[in-house]
């Protein structure tokens, strides 16, 4: 399947969604390197005969290719293929999965990093290179949806996650297509997974949960665009 047809139903279902699920995990090595994953769960889609109806609609008016993509697929799409040379993005991938029997439609961004701070390097990026993502990139990278922001960084046996700066999120939720944003992601929900190379010892970020060597944070994901909630804090951990 075409990149572009993978895009444009991504687009379509974005602008569609109403119950969505955000995880964002980090896995940590001891030097503070290792790997961040974004997971868009838009599984509901599927399990709503309206939203679903919206989609074929919509994509039988952009031609055959964007219709077939209600069939089955599993891709994986190279972040980096229009983004200049030493971009973070080239390191990132996209991957799209929609399992029509099993009602799965999932979406996620991944890439490795050497530090902690190239996380939010990564979606500055992703923000700016409009055309990475087909030009839906800004929208992604920008809107809070894939982005829950904040600067990181790791000092010895602690991480450090500063508040995310006003990027416009707050901006996006008012007025009449606020309105719109608001009643479609009322119900969405976002949830952090830091995995540590050592047993947590102790945390200030509000009601987050551990549980040995992970670190567990649920907000919800429209508080998070508003800015009227955060993931910002310190966690301290064992170094193994």
């Amino acid at each position: 399947m075409k990149n572009s047809a993978v895009l444009l139903l991504l687009a379509l279902s974005l602008g569609l969604t109403s119950c969505i699920e955000t995880l964002e995990e980090v896995f940590f090595n001891r030097n503070g390197s290792g790997v961040y994953t974004m997971t868009l769960d838009m599984s509901e889609l599927l399990a709503n005969p309206m939203m679903k109806g919206m989609i074929e609609e919509a994509a039988k008016e952009e031609g055959a290719a964007a219709s077939a993509m209600l069939s089955d697929i599993d891709t994986l799409i190279s972040l980096g293929a229009d983004a200049p040379a030493g971009s973070p993005l080239q390191k990132g991938e996209l991957s799209m999965k929609i399992n029509q029997d099993k009602g799965d439609f999932l979406m996620k961004i991944s890439f490795p990093f050497e530090e902690t701070e190239e996380i939010s390097t990564f979606f500055t990026a992703l923000s700016e290179q409009g055309q990475s993502l087909g030009g839906i990139s800004a929208g992604l990278g920008g809107a809070g949806i894939l982005n829950p922001g904040g600067l990181f960084s790791w000092k010895r046996n602690k991480l450090y996650r500063e508040a995310k700066a006003d990027e416009g999120q707050a901006e996006m939720l008012e007025g009449e297509d606020g309105q719109f944003m608001k009643m479609f992601l009322g119900s969405a929900s976002h949830k952090t997974v830091y995995h540590f190379p050592g047993k947590v010892k102790h945390t200030d970020i509000p009601d987050a949960v551990v549980d040995g060597k992970t670190l567990t944070i649920e907000r919800s994901l429209l508080d998070l665009m508003a800015g009227e909630a955060g993931l910002e804090g310190t966690v301290k951990f064992r170094r193994r």
